[in-house]
């Protein structure tokens, strides 16, 4: 993680390249187990399959986004999800509602697992940044 860190900030001209590359080689990522990592995908599914459970017809689709969906995901990228429900009077309540879920995934998995829960109508007209790259970039879960 600290490399990735150093790598961005040089990226960004906050240091010098060099002192970043310096840096960067005296801290070595560690290296995982064969089989530690976790399978975001895996977990989309796991995650989708208890929300089906909690939310019933309510629940339109699971959509994975950002690294897992993208193909870059490192050991320590979170997974992330849009929650496509019939309708969503408040995203506090949602989300505090589907958070044991959320919360017992990420414990089971080792991966943080986070979810933004929207409203059919929002899926179709997206009036948010993150929820229109969200349905441009990712991947059904099912």
């Amino acid at each position: 993680m600290e490399r990735r860190a150093l790598e961005w900030l040089a990226d960004h001209g906050l240091v010098d390249q060099a002192e970043a590359e310096r840096r960067a080689a005296a801290r070595p990522d560690p290296e995982l187990p064969a089989g530690a990592a976790p399978d975001g995908q895996a977990i989309a599914r796991a995650v989708a399959a208890d929300l089906a459970e909690l939310y019933g017809p309510r629940l339109r689709r699971v959509v994975l986004f950002g690294s897992w969906a993208r193909g870059d995901a490192h050991p320590e990228s979170d997974v992330d999800l849009l929650v496509v429900l019939d309708a969503v009077a408040s995203s506090w309540e949602e989300g505090a509602r589907m958070d044991e879920v959320l919360w017992r995934r990420s414990l089971d998995s080792g991966a943080v697992v986070c979810a933004v829960p929207i409203g059919e109508a929002d899926s179709r007209a997206p009036e948010r940044p993150l929820v229109a790259r969200a349905l441009a970039e990712g991947v059904p879960v099912g």
